[in-house]
């Protein structure tokens, strides 16, 4: 029991146990290294992969101006001290809706795969096209040519746009399975090929 007189805690007396920093390592509307334009107006997912940091960002409220508008985008930070890179432009989407790095050990029939395959998984999706349904189609990033490689999932998704990825080891098989699960409800189930 507490004592009578016992005062709970307030916020401006309690100490964090892990005291953090922030200062501002990006500001939407500057040009990358190469002169490339770096937009958005919302920040939907940071992703460590491959040594990098990615930055998924959307536009979903950008108001016309002067400035272009290249759809949602991909920013990479290839190390603590370097800038942010434009990595991947998507026109016409709002934003990029969901992006997970999974690591695959097996392939499809549950084979063990000689080096796990280490993958970066973006979707960029919501614009009209998106929402009435259609393609549904999940980017994989390519580290070896540093490129974006569609994969196609389906020609018939009620809502072609992927909220949420998730990864999964099936305990009587073997097999690696990545899940996307769409803004319709819908989840999709895909195996590593690594042809």
């Amino acid at each position: 029991k507490k004592p009578a007189d016992a005062k709970p805690a307030s916020a401006a007396n309690v100490l964090s146990p892990l005291p953090i920093t922030f200062t501002r390592d990006f500001q939407a509307g500057t040009k990358d290294v190469r002169g490339q334009f770096m937009g958005g107006t919302e920040t939907m997912r940071l992703a460590a992969h491959d040594g990098k940091l990615f930055a998924g960002i959307g536009h979903w409220t950008d108001q016309p101006g002067s400035d272009p508008n290249p759809g949602a985008q991909i920013l990479v930070k290839r190390g603590r001290d370097a800038a942010w890179e434009l990595d991947r432009s998507f026109p016409g989407a709002l934003r990029v809706n969901c992006m997970e790095p999974v690591t695959f050990t097996t392939d499809g029939a549950g084979k063990k795969l000689a080096q796990p395959a280490a993958l970066l998984l973006a979707d960029a999706g919501l614009n009209e096209a998106h929402t009435r349904g259609g393609t549904l189609s999940v980017w994989v990033r390519d580290d070896t040519q540093q490129t974006w490689v569609e994969s196609r999932v389906t020609d018939r998704s009620k809502r072609a746009y992927i909220r949420a990825f998730g990864q999964q080891r099936d305990t009587v098989t073997g097999v690696n399975h990545v899940f996307a699960g769409t803004g319709a409800g819908e989840v999709y189930a895909g195996v590593h090929d690594p042809q």
